[in-house]
């Protein structure tokens, strides 16, 4: 008999404690703007989170480098910032209004827009992402009753109100 379960690796909003960061795009843009980035290479930000062993810390990969990480980022003072992020990163974005996806094996996220006015920049920014699930994987497990193997040879999935895609785009500024 077998056994189905729903579940996602990332429950609710936040994200489990893991020893493999987390691969975060960040885009920090002009205010009112889906494309200019308030500094140059600020828009489609690699950022990496690890959670684990009681530890969260962030690495940042500013203006494109894959190597060279920072673990702060800086912006420009007294002026307007908004704040999109999603999960996990694609490299190839150069758009925030149309982020290809395509489902598989992980939870696509989206956290809410963070919309800062020039007050808040006077000061170190602190900047919380609250993400929300997009779309979720669904792992199938199945469990024998009687020694022996078996093997799964396919699988189908029917979607009657239409909900399941495949692929296709989203927009980080939507909430």
């Amino acid at each position: 008999v077998p056994e189905v379960d729903s579940k996602v690796p990332v429950n609710g909003e936040d994200f489990p404690p893991s020893q493999v960061s987390y691969e975060l795009g960040l885009w920090l843009m002009k205010n009112d703007s889906s494309k200019e980035p308030q500094i140059k290479g600020y828009g489609n930000l690699k950022a990496e989170y690890l959670t684990a062993d009681g530890v969260n810390s962030w690495s940042f990969y500013p203006f494109g480098s894959n190597v060279n990480s920072v673990n702060r980022l800086y912006v420009m003072k007294n002026r307007a910032i908004n704040v999109y992020a999603y999960h996990p990163w694609v490299a190839s974005a150069d758009d925030l209004t149309a982020i290809q996806f395509a489902s598989g094996e992980v939870d696509w996220m989206i956290a809410e827009p963070l919309i800062l006015d020039e007050s808040d920049t006077r000061n170190d920014i602190v900047a919380p992402l609250a993400f929300k699930h997009l779309m979720t994987c669904i792992q199938v497990d199945i469990r024998c009753l009687y020694k022996g193997s078996i093997k799964v040879t396919s699988m189908t999935l029917n979607d009657k109100k239409g909900r399941l895609i495949p692929s296709g785009t989203f927009d980080c500024t939507k909430s």
